[in-house]
């Protein structure tokens, strides 16, 4: 390995700058979600349309992801950086001038291609110019660390955006950081690509953007047309039939987009299910644990906002140092008690009720941030490594798909259980049937309900709906808990002690051991 590469003085520089990108990406999930009221207010959105306002950036990012990553790797990965970057400007710019849903809804679908040009970018490009495994490994902790950072950021800076400006002000934020993340790139981004420059594999493209928007629609759907409707079974079918095809063909070619003999590897598969399942409790949580605090306990969005940042702070800080100690204990360790610390983060969330203080929400986030901050680390550097360097766009994708994958799963199933738990308990016996509908979908139906009632019935309702809703959000912790937990197990007994010093890229056929947004969504509970 040539001195130059690993004595680069710009790399850090580099990292920077492909860390706002990512921040950008990361705050554009989140700090729409603050201007809801707003955006019913200016725009006169209605219930379907807030959901595609939402639904629409995440479906198109992960359904192109792996695409663009295949792209990135032909035909230039900071090219197609740069390119994703004004679109995402050019669309938010836009976006905030909408007068009606129809234009905000295209500007979001603009914006997911952007994103899905974006990301894999700011993971390839990383990979290419820390060539050294040891300085690898510590700056995708960085990464890690300001990619949750990315996500906890955007409620708070929406709160404060709109408490002084209108609600068009939280996509025009994301102008200025495009303009900064272009010029500083222009010398301290380096172009990289796929120095064979294969043909792009069309068919399999397809087929992965099929699968993969299918998937994501389904789990983004479930929770307002429930499990068995036609649409969200429809989707389901789709996604079944189209990754079906996708693994036939890409398994036919010689030189395949994913290979997908990669799933042999308990390196690459763990790693990957890792991401998945984290991502798949943290968020579920995440879009859970607002509506609490807003909903039960009556705390503003600011409060809100700032009390969800414990988990970024523990994440950002925990990532990067995480590398010290996988040279102690190996990765099979690391990735073992992180996961078993972010269970018992999560569990903590068991306790609030009744007259657990805001204080001791932040713990519990702050615990679960600690552990998903050291274990994506190692996660994603195995993830990466397992895949060959010429295709590292494909490989900073993949990571990519599985955490849209698993935020999107966590929110559907986690609010699912919330939803079917508080449906079963809330007391609407008295009500009209439309009121008692209401009240039945969700706590701020049953509150609005309550509104419009005097006396002991009000007060009744209130109670039995906070009552309803904190069972219910108990029950979703235990589940994301559990799945956590177990995670941590198979991690265990299937990864190998000295993974990270065992994975090659040589032959992603070989054997291996056997291997067993989110605020429209919120308006079902809401």
């Amino acid at each position: 390995m040539p001195a130059a590469e690993t004595t680069d003085p710009r790399r850090y520089w580099t990292l920077g700058v492909l860390c706002i990108s990512l921040v950008l990406v990361g705050m554009s999930v989140t700090i729409l979600n603050v201007a809801i009221p707003s955006l019913v207010r200016a725009l006169h959105t209605q219930p379907d349309q807030l959901q595609w306002i939402f639904a629409a950036y995440g479906i198109v990012f992960s359904g192109l992801v792996i695409t663009m990553g295949a792209v990135s790797d032909r035909f230039g990965r900071k090219r197609l950086l740069n390119v994703g970057l004004v679109l995402f400007g050019a669309a938010s710019g836009l976006g905030a001038l909408a007068t009606t849903p129809g234009p905000l809804i295209a500007a979001r679908v603009a914006m997911g291609v952007g994103a899905a040009m974006i990301m894999p970018g700011t993971l390839s490009i990383l990979a290419t110019v820390f060539p050294s495994p040891s300085e690898q490994q510590q700056a995708i902790g960085i990464w890690s660390g300001v990619g949750g950072l990315g996500f906890i950021l955007g409620p708070p800076v929406g709160g404060i955006l709109l408490s002084h400006f209108w609600w068009g002000s939280v996509m025009l934020a994301n102008v200025p950081v495009v303009i900064v993340a272009l010029i500083l790139g222009v010398r301290l981004v380096p172009e990289s690509r796929d120095p064979d420059r294969l043909r792009l594999d069309l068919v399999g493209a397809g087929l992965s953007i099929a699968a993969i928007a299918s998937m994501v629609f389904a789990f983004i759907q479930a929770p307002d047309s429930g499990w068995g409707s036609g649409p969200v079974l429809g989707a389901i079918a789709a996604a079944v039939v189209a990754g079906t095809a996708f693994v036939r063909w890409e398994c036919s070619r010689e030189r395949p987009m994913l290979d997908v003999r990669l799933f042999r590897r308990a390196t690459f598969t763990l790693p990957a299910l890792t991401i998945t399942f984290g991502f798949f409790t943290v968020w579920g949580l995440l879009f859970l644990l607002p509506q609490y605090l807003q909903f039960v306990r009556g705390e503003t969005v600011l409060t809100v906002g700032l009390t969800l940042a414990a988990v970024s702070v523990t994440w950002s800080l925990a990532a990067p140092l995480v590398p010290r100690l996988l040279v102690r204990i190996g990765d099979r360790a690391v990735m073992t008690g992180a996961l078993a610390i972010s269970a018992i983060g999560a569990l903590c969330f068991v306790g609030v009720g009744g007259s657990a203080s805001v204080a001791f929400v932040i713990v519990g986030l702050a615990v679960l941030g600690l552990g998903m901050g050291c274990v994506t680390t190692p996660a994603t550097a195995l993830l990466v490594s397992s895949i060959p360097p010429e295709q590292a766009g494909v490989g900073s994708a993949m990571n990519d798909v599985t955490r849209e994958f698993g935020t999107a799963f966590g929110i559907a199933v986690l609010g699912s259980v919330l939803a079917l738990r508080y449906s079963a308990l809330v007391a609407t016996s008295g009500l009209r049937a439309g009121p008692a509908s209401t009240a039945r979908a969700g706590i701020g139906g049953a509150l609005r309900v309550a509104g419009g009632l005097h006396g002991t019935a009000a007060a009744q309702l209130r109670a039995s709906a906070h009552a309803a809703f904190t069972s219910g959000f108990h029950l979703a912790v235990v589940v994301g808990a559990v799945v956590l937990a177990a995670l941590a197990a198979l991690t265990w007994v299937k990864l190998p002690r000295d993974a990270g010093a065992t994975v090659t890229v040589t032959d992603p056929g070989a054997p291996s051991p056997p291997l067993p947004s989110a605020a429209g969504r919120a308006g079902r509970l809401a």
